[in-house]
């Protein structure tokens, strides 16, 4: 399935963290959530890909303070070169697997900078297995089934 990736685009960015002065970021831990969506327009090539993300940074206190927060939604336009032959499951693999690859940087990079502007250490990512995402997603469905 070849496709031509037209637009990016934010639409949705928040970011909030306790006013602390002090916060200890090496005993905080980490909690995410990624969540992808695709969608083909019937009659058309045009695929949309949205990310959406959570990522926050708690204590381990039973009551779970969140001291960050941050909350984004990004989505991605691309164009299929034909839709001939392509089934539902090869635009959902496509949209979850490539689409989020292509899109995740831009996640990064905006939590990476927002971190530093509100007096974080900078918070880079790791990387993500979106195929291994995609396929305990599958795993999941077909056990419902």
């Amino acid at each position: 399935m070849k496709t031509n990736l037209e637009n990016i685009f934010l639409i949705e960015s928040n970011f909030s963290r306790k006013p602390l002065a002090e916060i200890n970021i090496e005993k905080l831990f980490p909690d995410t959530n990624i969540n992808v969506s695709t969608k083909l327009f019937e009659g058309s090539n045009h695929l949309i890909v949205n990310l959406d993300y959570r990522f926050s940074l708690h204590d381990n206190q039973k009551e779970r303070t969140e001291y960050l927060l941050y909350k984004c939604s990004y989505q991605g336009e691309f164009q299929l070169e034909t839709a001939e032959n392509v089934t539902n499951d090869m635009v959902d693999r496509f949209g979850s697997v490539n689409g989020a690859a292509v899109l995740f940087p831009f996640v990064r990079e905006d939590l990476m900078d927002r971190s530093v502007k509100s007096g974080f250490q900078p918070i880079l990512l790791p990387l993500v297995n979106f195929v291994q995402i995609f396929e305990n997603k599958l795993k999941e469905k077909q056990q419902k089934q």
